[in-house]
């Protein structure tokens, strides 16, 4: 699967006492999850109504530099 456009990325650069340095890599994004319903097996069947859901994903990676 591959990731939507809408991503928001931010990066931060922390110092540790020992003279190395972290750097947290947050990435947001959201989708939209659309349910397709399943088809209707005879005539006169109905098709359910689904609502579309939004859910948001968040990554985030340390990484530890220098030392």
């Amino acid at each position: 699967m591959s990731k939507p456009e809408n991503d928001s990325v931010r990066v931060v650069t922390l110092p540790l006492p020992d003279g190395r340095t972290v750097q947290a890599t947050i990435e947001v994004y959201s989708v939209v999850v659309v349910p397709v319903p399943p088809r209707p097996r005879s005539p006169g069947d109905l098709y359910m109504i689904h609502t579309p859901t939004p859910e948001a994903s968040i990554e985030v990676r340390l990484d530890v530099l220098g030392g």
